[in-house]
């Protein structure tokens, strides 16, 4: 329906939205979730993560400044980072935390996990496919990550695969987990092997 000023075009979408508020809401809702995942993803992987802790609940992630000074910054926008992330191009200096992550690195300078101390990754009975609770071996995830390089399978069809969960693979896939086994480090999967 056109309108001859721009006071009549407003007053029909107040009456709208006063009459339909939780469409409106739902529908502002999507909108705003589609663009947090667009910049999520693009500062992480199609399966977004923390960088930190590797969580991939997309609830509980957050956009973080590498350099800090969320707060300042988020002022001088108005609010939520998204909308200016994406309309700048996404530039960098950000990456994707955990809020719990994101909160432990604002008030103590590091999170917890970067810490000798509290990764458990280092003691030998928790490390890999030495592990009580592997379900994989560690040329299982040097074949998850070159099928997935070579596009010889999605997040749910390696995971059926392998039975191992969705979320399992997006963290072999993005080195979220099982960070010591690296493509790089196999000869048959890196190009060079003999023969």
């Amino acid at each position: 329906m056109p309108y001859s000023t721009k006071e009549k075009h407003a007053a029909h979408s107040k009456k709208y939205r006063d009459a339909n508020p939780m469409r409106v809401k739902a529908w502002v809702d999507k909108s705003k979730r589609g663009i947090r995942m667009a910049a999520y993803q693009h500062y992480s992987g199609e399966v977004p993560f923390c960088a930190c802790c590797g969580e991939t609940t997309w609830e509980f992630l957050c956009i973080d400044h590498i350099e800090g000074n969320g707060r300042k910054h988020r002022m001088t926008i108005g609010g939520d980072i998204a909308p200016w992330l994406k309309k700048n191009g996404y530039p960098s200096g950000f990456q994707v935390l955990c809020h719990n992550c994101n909160m432990a690195k604002g008030m103590y300078g590091e999170c917890p996990h970067k810490t000798k101390e509290y990764n458990v990754v280092d003691t030998p009975r928790n490390f890999g496919q030495e592990s009580r609770a592997a379900k994989l071996t560690d040329s299982d995830v040097l074949a998850i990550q070159f099928l997935y390089s070579q596009k010889q399978g999605s997040y749910r069809e390696l995971a059926k695969r392998f039975s191992v969960s969705y979320t399992t693979i997006a963290h072999v896939v993005n080195h979220a987990s099982w960070k010591h086994v690296r493509r790089s480090k196999h000869p048959i999967l890196n190009g060079t092997e003999d023969g």
